[in-house]
């Protein structure tokens, strides 16, 4: 028999309070309110005391069988999940199990019930032993249930429970729990009991973006939903398998009213949908812009496979929706599109292939997809365009001013998270580097543009963008006695816990911070101390009489070394108070080695720095606003200091540089200065403007400070003075820059850099300069043929290098610093250009 049957039957019922066992009511216990009285509003919560934090007899009430040979005490406990404030509601049984419905705990406050709405209830639970509860609303007047009966098993450990009820009665109406058959001795916590009604929709239709980016899904009624249960159904293909299925992910962010979505790779257009506790409640069409982000080969030919590589392809079932669109022309001379389906979309959907025909001319090429909408239309999707003439396929890539669109000329690059302290770095069709400029911000609003000079070396090269170094995750039982009530943390910084009014204290070690609350004690025969989370373990600190106010109100005490994230209380006499959390902000202790090597690893002694590898950050401050942020390698925590491994970046500049350690939501707000030994990785001058470029790291960034040696390339290196006029130091994707404009004729030789009493390496700088050349047909004896023979003069040739003779490589067979001999088959010994490469 179910509790509202019971107590219909019998028409009373029997409560329990914290001080007598058992009290039997000779009358009906009834709540009658006027109707309307404590009509809740939707997604607010209808149960008072629902936390358990005042007096829990004003809301709550423990029922009975009035045979019952059981006993129940109703407690307020110490026990309360993080979060959900310092107490509980509690139940004691004692005495054989009966059957569940037999007792039970009520929430003595009527509210109205709307059978027309669907409710959703949520609750912390917990028990000494695993055992099951009952929940269910029922008539506040016959205590009729008017929602299904819910049966959950709980655990030894606080768990978050959500239903969602659909009552059958417009009502008012109580809410109860069943327990009856739980063990004897055992206990039932419960805490944060929410009831409210919910209205969920999906007021967006369409949802459109790249894969890669976040969007913005507008729901009604998610209030009071957690986000944990929000999540997105999409067309999904999965590269393991083959099939195309549809997978669910979890929001990126959330407010009150929308969900933040992002658009997930191997995802593609079609029906998305969103489900609340897997429960279905709205769809809308996902709608993935695809993109195209390069073409292979770069020149593509007739009768040969083109693949296009970007993201927002469709699967295979979709290929009769899916053309690359490009030119082609006509017998005529007349250009027109050409609509080609792929023959293979690899498992990632992120390339497509198909076969080109013959005709191919050069222009734009373009991707264009299509899916069925929820309204049964058809949908085609275009993607960006790309000219596919340029040797160097670029995504979003326009001169920058018409009619200048020759090498050495400013391009503008399209592209999104490019606007921080971009290089743009240029390589011949061989992937070997050419050089690398800095990139010029022009646009961050509507868009991410920026502009670089183009190479003057070559007119066929491939360009990515460089930034940052990149190249395109305590419960414990208190006893029921007088214990210390811990109020309040003071202390100089604190946060607000996101989605509720909570404000959580946070100190560094070392740092005094205030307690406040009842029962501190200030006696000098008692003992009172402050216990601290440490490294898998509690800290316990001494409170001495002098630091504890005169009433016992507040005391003041220091952070402990080893103190970490997580909860302290006050322990008075033996008697340990509540709860409160307080996190720890990182402090640096030592850096090791000193001075510090760019790109090498380096040791950072902390404290408050906890085992979380993924909350663990280390920013080093380059001077001039420049910071770059480090993830540790690895972390060894200790009982009072973490060691952290991290790399040191290239950019670190000899003066000025300095780091910060953040671990969770803090960082460190002093600056650990650096030192760093100047070293020069390479140089190279612009002949156009006489512009030499130093790059390396371990400069300062002033350029005051960088005392510059120039030399001769001669085998003395002989020190010289040229005129020149330094123009400033800037950060690179190797680490730093040194521009300096050379105001006479030196042009080439060797350079140093000294920082103080720091000294670089010696590197050479200046372009290859030929002289003359003579050309001869002639018997070359190593190869015992006639060949083609060139004898080349000039300087600065280098060790390593060849030379093309028109379009074809010729070999080396000697060759110094001012000096080469080449052989070539005899054909081409005649061929312009000439051209001496060096590494």
């Amino acid at each position: 028999m179910t509790h509202a049957n019971f107590s219909k039957t019998v028409g009373k019922r029997i409560f329990v309070n914290s001080m007598i066992f058992l009290i039997v009511f000779t009358t009906v216990f009834t709540i009658d309110l006027p109707k309307g009285q404590n009509q809740a509003l939707a997604a607010t919560n209808l149960i008072n005391g629902s936390s358990f934090e005042n007096n829990i007899h004003d809301d709550w009430a423990v029922w009975h069988n009035a045979s019952t040979t059981r006993a129940y005490d109703f407690f307020r406990s110490y026990d309360a999940p993080y979060g959900c404030g310092s107490y509980a509601g509690a139940v004691e049984a004692s005495g054989a199990p009966e059957a569940r419905w037999e007792a039970g705990l009520v929430n003595e406050n009527s509210f109205n019930i709307d059978a027309s709405q669907t409710y959703v209830l949520q609750f912390y639970a917990k028990g000494t032993y695993n055992f099951t509860i009952s929940a269910y609303i029922e008539n506040a007047n016959t205590y009729e249930a008017i929602t299904p009966v819910i049966n959950q098993a709980i655990t030894t450990d606080w768990v978050k429970y959500t239903f969602y009820l659909n009552p059958t009665n417009s009502v008012p109406s109580l809410l109860t729990f069943t327990f009856g058959d739980m063990p004897a001795g055992a206990t039932l916590f419960l805490d944060n009991a929410l009831l409210y009604a919910t209205d969920i929709k999906v007021n967006t239709p369409k949802l459109q973006g790249k894969i890669g980016e976040n969007k913005t899904i507008k729901l009604t009624g998610i209030a009071n939903i957690p986000t944990e249960d929000i999540a997105i159904e999409l067309p999904y293909f999965d590269h393991l398998t083959g099939e195309i299925t549809r997978e669910r992910f979890a929001p990126e962010s959330r407010t009150t009213s929308a969900v933040t979505l992002k658009f997930h790779e191997q995802t593609f257009s079609g029906m998305g949908e969103v489900y609340v506790n897997d429960i279905l409640i709205g769809e809308f069409d996902y709608h993935v812009l695809p993109v195209i982000e390069e073409i292979i080969p770069i020149l593509p030919r007739a009768e040969e496979d083109l693949t296009i590589v970007g993201s927002g392809f469709s699967p295979e079932i979709d290929i009769d929706k899916m053309f690359i669109i490009l030119n082609t022309v006509d017998i005529n001379g007349k250009k027109h599109n050409n609509w080609l389906k792929p023959h293979t979309i690899d498992s990632k959907l992120s390339q497509i292939t198909a076969t080109l025909p013959y005709g191919i001319a050069p222009g734009k090429l373009y991707v264009q997809t299509g899916y069925i909408n929820k309204n049964s239309e058809d949908v085609t999707i275009k993607s960006n365009s790309i000219n596919y003439k340029v040797k160097p396929v670029i995504f979003g890539l326009t001169w920058s001013n018409r009619g200048y669109d020759q090498v050495g000329d400013k391009i503008t690059i399209l592209g999104k998270g490019i606007s921080s302290a971009p290089t743009v770095t240029f390589y011949d069709m061989d992937g070997k580097k050419i050089q690398s400029a800095r990139g010029k911000v022009v646009d961050v609003y509507s868009t991410e543009l920026i502009e670089a000079d183009v190479p003057t070396k070559i007119n066929e090269f491939l360009i990515t963008v460089t930034v940052a170094g990149i190249e395109s995750d305590m419960a414990e039982a208190l006893e029921l006695s007088a214990k210390p009530v811990l109020a309040t943390i003071k202390t100089k910084n604190k946060r607000t816990v996101y989605g509720c009014d909570e404000i959580i204290q946070a100190a560094k070690v070392g740092e005094e911070i205030t307690l406040t609350g009842l029962g501190f004690v200030p006696t000098s025969a008692s003992t009172t101390l402050v216990e601290w989370q440490g490294v898998n373990t509690r800290i316990t600190t001494e409170v001495l009489p002098a630091g504890i106010s005169v009433n016992g109100t507040s005391l003041q005490v220091t952070v402990p070394a080893g103190a970490q994230n997580g909860y302290i209380n006050v322990i008075a006499n033996g008697e340990e108070s509540n709860y409160l959390p307080l996190e720890i902000i990182p402090t640096v202790l030592e850096i090791a080695p000193n001075p510090v090597a760019p790109g090498q690893m380096m040791w950072i002694n902390a404290t408050g720095v906890g085992s979380n590898l993924e909350l663990a950050k280390v920013h080093f401050n380059l001077g001039q606003g420049e910071t770059i942020t480090v993830q540790p390698t690895s972390l060894d925590v200790y009982s009072t200091v973490t060691v952290i491994h991290a790399r040191a970046p290239l950019a670190l500049s000899s003066t000025f540089s300095s780091i910060n350690v953040q671990y969770d939501r803090w960082i460190d707000s002093e600056n650990e200065v650096l030192n760093v030994t100047p070293h020069i990785t390479g140089a190279s001058i612009n002949l156009d403007n006489n512009i030499l470029t130093i790059k390396g790291y371990g400069f300062s960034v002033n350029p005051k400070e960088n005392i510059i040696t120039y030399m001769y390339a001669d085998e003395e290196r002989t020190v010289i003075d040229p005129k020149v006029k330094v123009l400033g130091v800037y950060p690179t994707a190797e680490g730093q820059g040194i521009r300096v404009q050379i105001l006479d004729d030196y042009f080439y030789g060797y350079i140093r850099v000294s920082v103080g009493e720091l000294t670089s390496n010696d590197a050479q700088f200046g372009p290859v300069m030929v002289k003359h050349i003579a050309r001869r047909v002639e018997y070359v004896g190593g190869l015992d043929q006639v060949m083609g023979v060139l004898y080349i003069s000039g300087y600065n040739f280098g060790s390593e290098g060849g030379v093309m003779v028109g379009n074809n490589w010729a070999d080396i067979h000697y060759r110094s610093d001012n000096f080469i001999i080449a052989v070539i088959d005899q054909a081409f010994v005649y061929d312009n250009p000439v051209i001496v490469a060096r590494p």
